[in-house]
């Protein structure tokens, strides 16, 4: 069966309702789940402090969370500037309405959006947001015009001297079994995309990328890439096997979950994470 975003994520929404899995990897354990949005919420913090430094940030900050889902970073991008006692409003945009619910009985206050990134206009938001961010959202995006779609779209939605946010498998190392893909026949629901077409969008949009850093490692995200073919398949057996074995049950892990979470901090701190990363782009003036 062909791929349908649409379908796809309304019926995890409709399965799996507020639950973590409906937005992680579902074929694993909430426990596991739970692992791995604590090491990619460290991560986005570390971000979210450098960024909010910026002089060029106003006090007033209006947020746009795109393929929002549950609102999982909806709430935690709200909840960290309103804690800085920034004037915060805050939107979440998503192709299911069953996920926006969920946001709205949470997050009354928050704007909400039903819309398919494939088709979005791209100046739909045009420079109506101090900071824009996108969680795991547009490697979902297989085919290279949509994909295009989506990231001009968030782009054009930024304000100047404002940030765009990508936490997402995006690649940058020499080796990577996505690379190479024929995206004609390709039919799973996720493909990571290179830095280099990222980057090449966003520098066409007028943005400068500041920083790029791990969000989470192999062992809580699935290794994507790696510098070496060898290195790539030997942490992928390693993932591997945790899939059959370990990550699939709550039980083993939350015993292991301190040993995980200490080697997810190690790996992220070098240069053999090889999962997703955060990506950080600052609209330039004109």
């Amino acid at each position: 069966m062909q791929y349908d975003n649409s379908s796809y994520w309304k019926n995890l929404h409709i399965e799996f309702g507020s639950n973590l899995k409906a937005v992680g990897i579902s074929s694993l354990s909430l426990e596991y789940n739970k692992l791995k949005y604590l090491s990619e919420s460290e991560s986005l913090l570390d971000v979210l402090i450098k960024t909010h430094e910026d002089p060029d940030l106003s006090n007033e900050i209006n947020i746009l969370d795109v393929g929002a889902g549950i609102g999982f970073w909806t709430e935690f991008l709200y909840s960290f500037f309103h804690n800085q006692e920034n004037l915060t409003k805050i939107s979440a945009l998503d192709i299911s309405e069953e996920a926006l619910k969920f946001i709205k009985q949470k997050m009354p206050f928050c704007s909400t959006y039903e819309c398919d990134l494939k088709t979005v206009h791209p100046d739909l938001f045009k420079k109506e947001y101090d900071l824009v961010t996108v969680a795991y959202c547009f490697h979902h995006l297989i085919s290279l015009k949509h994909y295009t779609n989506a990231v001009r779209f968030a782009a054009r939605s930024v304000k100047e001297c404002g940030y765009f946010i990508i936490m997402d498998p995006v690649l940058s190392k020499e080796y990577s079994r996505f690379y190479g893909t024929d995206y004609t026949t390709f039919n799973a629901h996720s493909l990571p995309r290179s830095l280099y077409i990222l980057d090449n969008i966003m520098i066409e949009e007028g943005f400068k990328r500041i920083e790029i850093r791990n969000a989470t490692s192999f062992i809580l995200g699935g290794n994507m890439e790696s510098s070496t073919k060898p290195g790539f398949n030997i942490q992928r057996k390693i993932w591997n096997l945790g899939y059959l074995y370990l990550f699939r049950h709550d039980k083993i892990v939350r015993q292991l979950a301190s040993f995980l979470l200490w080697c997810d901090r190690k790996l992220k701190r070098g240069k053999y994470s090889n999962s997703s990363v955060i990506v950080t782009y600052k609209k330039q003036t004109v």
